[in-house]
């Protein structure tokens, strides 16, 4: 009977998603009314969108949520009604309320400036806010829960836990707040740390100290120079493979390598300025151009 239920429940799941993909197949009525350089992105990330469901890359809840996300964001630049968009981040939070959480927060920014390239800026903020609020008090609680489990747990490197705490509440000190001429000097210290630790311990990856302080430790990372970035990035490819280092922290550090050399990423998550504060466009590479760097790379098995 169990095995009975589990099918049914999968056959239900492919069905709504299935369901949902045709839904993104249409004509937008209102794409006259958004600006012309968020048209042709738009509609490319949904053909893409479009191609991943083909080739059977939505596997996992996280692909799901992140599917649903991606139709609402294209949506919503493509000039949709807010019903339409509102009704796929319902969909999304439903389906997993941890990846749906974690994706509408990393769009608040967003809400509340229609300039960084998302049209959510158009919508009801106070309809998104509203569904904000209770997932960043969900986010809290389960990371705070998260660490106290990490910090109980003796088979992980409590000192060194101890030390990624500590540097990462100095990267966060005065970066927060936009003071980086009183960040540096905690940036350099943090640099030399790092360093430090990467030649004399390894890297501190999820078996060492849990994925959270991993993560911090990746934080601190990107805030390094450029140039040591580049050439600690084969070390932590190792680390990819082994497990140890996340994909998603991996997807930051690829995009701000070549962000900065090349003025071009991957995925999207870095954002340059001017010396009068103005947003510089950043191209993405293509899906094709993305898959022959990663395999150069050895990392076209790792990352999605």
């Amino acid at each position: 009977m169990k095995v009975i239920v589990k099918i049914k429940y999968i056959f239900i799941l492919l069905f709504l998603v299935n369901k949902e993909y045709f839904f993104a197949q249409k004509t937008f009525d209102n794409i006259n009314s958004v600006p012309v350089e968020w048209r042709q992105r738009s509609l490319d990330f949904l053909n893409q969108t479009e191609m991943k469901y083909k080739k059977n890359e939505i596997k996992t809840l996280r692909d799901s949520a992140t599917y649903f996300r991606n139709i609402a964001s294209m949506y919503a630049n493509l000039g949709e009604s807010a019903d339409t968009v509102f009704y796929y981040l319902d969909k999304m939070l439903s389906l997993s309320r941890y990846y749906g959480c974690f994706m509408l927060n990393s769009h608040e920014g967003v809400m509340k400036n229609s300039k960084n390239g998302m049209y959510f800026g158009n919508l009801d903020s106070a309809r998104y806010f509203k569904i904000l609020r209770p997932c960043q008090k969900y986010l809290e609680e389960r990371n705070s829960e998260e660490i106290q489990k990490i910090k109980q747990n003796n088979s992980y490197d409590q000192n060194m836990i101890k030390l990624i705490e500590k540097m990462h509440d100095e990267d966060q000190l005065y970066r927060q707040i936009d003071r980086m001429d009183l960040q540096k000097k905690y940036d350099d210290k943090n640099l030399i740390l790092l360093d430090s630790i990467f030649k004399n311990y390894g890297f501190p990856g999820k078996t060492r100290v849990g994925q959270r302080y991993s993560s911090y430790i990746m934080t601190i990372f990107l805030h390094t120079p450029i140039e040591y970035q580049e050439k600690n990035l084969p070390f932590l490819i190792e680390n990819l493979k082994t497990g140890e280092l996340m994909m998603g922290d991996m997807t930051y550090v690829l995009d701000r390598i070549y962000t900065f050399k090349y003025q071009k990423q991957f995925y999207g998550t870095q954002k340059l300025f001017d010396g009068s504060g103005n947003e510089i466009k950043i191209e993405k590479y293509t899906e094709e151009e993305k898959k022959k760097i990663f395999k150069e790379l050895g990392i076209d098995e790792y990352m999605n």
